[in-house]
């Protein structure tokens, strides 16, 4: 007689392009309340700071978001991180959609 064992990984490990995580569902709350409240373009705290709003579009906040959403944790903060890396004012900014 043969046993054959399976193992399901998707268990111990982010899920990528699926359900999110636990891990993830609790990095996209905190996304999620910065935007509603202390980011400039998303949150109330827009109608208190007077400078220029973000150069890219989507914001750096929602291309994290987006990212963690389609690549899992790992792979979208890292993402995310290269994102505002690259957010400077010698930059010029425009559409940068998650890829």
């Amino acid at each position: 007689m043969i046993i054959l064992k399976t193992n399901n990984y998707k268990d111990n490990r982010e899920s990528a392009g699926g359900d999110p995580t636990s891990t993830a569902k609790i990095i996209l709350f905190f996304i999620k309340a910065y935007q509603k409240t202390l980011s400039p373009d998303h949150g109330a705290a827009g109608y208190f700071t007077a400078h220029q709003k973000c150069r890219y579009y989507p914001s750096c906040s929602e291309y994290c978001r987006q990212s963690i959403e389609k690549y899992g944790v790992a792979k979208g903060l890292y993402s995310g991180a290269k994102r505002i890396a690259r957010c400077h004012p010698w930059h010029e900014g425009g559409y940068d959609p998650v890829k």
